[in-house]
């Protein structure tokens, strides 16, 4: 596949089509797809056909693709259902002649017991920042400390963060795996996010390859690790609101895959190569075209660029043609993965203010603020639940930059909230509210 990163770095992992190369032969090669073996003349080269598992073949373990025999290696390891052991049964670190049968369920790894026999225990929640969460919820919940609009993080079987959180005040973010941070992708309510069966893949996708280009482009000078931390933060941020500009995977506003992709060519002689994908996976289909030619895929819309890639395709398209280098200046729209715009936009009339965007590039209510302390800490979350959020679960109090407020209330309740909107703390009676002590409430000139 190929992927561009934020800045137009090209990456290259793996692409196999009437593109690729073929480096060794067929039966050699792990992948013996019918794309590679195509052009080999080895008898009996080509794909195997794979068993497949259902997973309510698999209610209770996991499935996993191994390898067993020989004949697995060329592309066909056969799903394999590994039973889920429970926590305190006995379990074994030594790997067996043949490939196991079970394993410790979610969130269980195999350590040693009070016998000095190994069972499956909690994994320690050292281990992950999510885990560490769930066990202060868990904790809090049994001292009766949980906030009635709290909700514990959903974490994966292997400790991180699950794709999609759901917070107690409605809304459904993709979040980054390892901190659970929102990035890209959004549903009104959980309703929402099961309709349209909400996975984020393209969102995760579209975060790492943000992190893989600050990784390698934030550098350690001898300053603190506070500073290079901020510096890498700031690349992260500034990569969010850069998709359109470079091209790359495109995604659903819920964060999955969109089923059209273009991919920028830096080569201006060469156009963008478009293809249509499978929705979340990276499965595409055999065909690639031209951008010139897109119209005869058969995956095709009109809309597909979205509104803000629209405008951003035009400039490129404007640059190209006229031999001019675009360097877009204050007033290019900031794009986010689904083509529509970034919920933080500068007022084309005064480059000094910034305003809060709903998808289609209008202004949220009067979200707006000129205020240098305001904007650099702007993220717009709350002003984008207001328009976004199910109207049926209130209206949160947002803070003049679009920010959230230190504190919300509802039914009757008020509480202390963090950046995101999830409750800190234990709430009061509304009547009660000069009794909380929120921490970084905004002013009425922010």
């Amino acid at each position: 596949y190929i992927m561009l990163n934020t800045f137009g770095v090209l990456v290259i992992f793996i692409w196999i089509g009437q593109y690729s190369v073929l480096a060794v032969p067929c039966d050699q090669h792990f992948l013996c797809t019918s794309d590679v073996c195509k052009s080999t003349n080895l008898e009996g080269c080509g794909p195997k056909k794979c068993p497949e598992l259902e997973d309510t073949e698999c209610t209770h373990g996991r499935i996993l693709s191994l390898y067993e025999v020989e004949d697995d290696y060329c592309d066909c390891c056969p799903p394999t259902c590994l039973k889920y052991l429970k926590e305190g049964e006995i379990c074994s670190k030594i790997v067996p002649e043949k490939f196991p049968k079970e394993m410790c369920g979610p969130m269980l790894e195999c350590q040693k017991g009070d016998n000095n026999n190994f069972v499956c225990l909690r994994m320690s929640p050292k281990i992950s920042h999510c885990l560490e969460k769930l066990t202060n919820y868990e904790e809090k919940f049994v001292n009766e400390e949980v906030g009635i609009f709290e909700s514990p993080p959903v974490c994966t079987e292997d400790g991180e963060y699950a794709p999609v959180q759901c917070y107690g005040t409605g809304l459904c973010h993709c979040v980054d795996k390892n901190k659970g941070v929102p990035i890209f992708g959004l549903a009104g309510s959980k309703i929402e996010a099961i309709d349209s069966k909400m996975e984020c893949l393209c969102a995760r996708y579209h975060q790492e390859l943000i992190e893989m280009d600050c990784r390698l482009s934030t550098h350690y000078k001898g300053d603190s690790i506070k500073e290079y931390e901020r510096s890498y933060d700031e690349c992260v941020e500034l990569g969010q609101s850069n998709f359109f500009k470079f091209g790359g995977f495109k995604c659903k506003s819920n964060g999955n895959f969109d089923v059209l992709h273009c991919i920028h060519s830096e080569d201006t002689k060469r156009e963008d190569l478009c293809f249509c994908q499978e929705s979340d996976t990276f499965k595409s289909e055999e065909e690639f075209l031209p951008r010139s030619k897109v119209d005869l895929l058969p995956c095709y819309q009109e809309d597909y660029l979205g509104p803000c890639g629209k405008i951003i395709q035009s400039l490129k398209d404007e640059e190209n043609d006229t031999k001019k280098t675009w360097y877009g200046g204050e007033h290019r729209p900031s794009c986010s993965p689904d083509g529509f715009f970034d919920p933080i936009q500068v007022n084309a009339s005064s480059i000094n203010s910034k305003f809060c965007s709903d998808r289609e590039g209008n202004k949220i209510q009067d979200f707006e603020t000129t205020s240098s302390k305001a904007k650099d800490s702007m993220h717009c979350r709350c002003a984008m639940a207001t328009k976004y959020l199910d109207s049926k679960l209130g209206i949160p109090n947002c803070c003049k930059n679009g920010n959230y407020e230190c504190y919300q209330c509802q039914k009757g309740y008020c509480y202390c909230v963090d950046q995101y909107g999830k409750q800190i703390g234990l709430e009061v009676e509304q009547i009660n509210l000069t009794n909380l002590k929120c921490q970084n409430c905004c002013t009425k000139k922010e």
